[in-house]
């Protein structure tokens, strides 16, 4: 399967709003370690709270063997961009149109990054 079938993949799996790409509260350094994973390919991303702006998020995106960073904010009247001449209604919107135009991002937005679950066992003694 090549990128462009996967990037299609991921539009109809956003069509259906499933939302996987966000990661919530993980840090910058974080995201890098996850997006640099091998299951991760260019163009693998994921949305996370900001760590210096309250109520905005950061968009990471794996760009070959590096991640790029950029910092999605939020309109007063609602709505989000990274670049003020181009606003979306929802997070969902976004992703949307980035998959399908870089259009000033290091590459398009193709598949959501990995999540690997960790299972945590407690040891008791006895």
């Amino acid at each position: 399967m090549n990128y462009v079938q996967q990037c299609s993949i991921f539009n109809s799996l956003l069509k259906n709003q499933l939302i996987i790409w966000y990661f919530r509260k993980i840090k910058r350094i974080e995201a890098e370690k996850k997006l640099l994973l091998p299951e991760n390919e260019h163009g693998a991303f994921l949305i996370r709270d900001s760590e210096s702006r309250h109520n905005d998020y950061s968009l990471s995106v794996r760009d070959g063997d590096t991640v790029k960073h950029y910092r999605i904010r939020q309109l007063d009247e609602g709505g989000f961009f990274i670049a003020r001449r181009t606003t979306f209604r929802t997070l969902q919107e976004l992703v949307q149109h980035y998959s399908e135009d870089a259009d000033g991002l290091c590459v398009n937005l193709c598949k959501p990054c990995v999540q690997i679950l960790t299972i945590q066992h407690n040891q008791e003694t006895l």
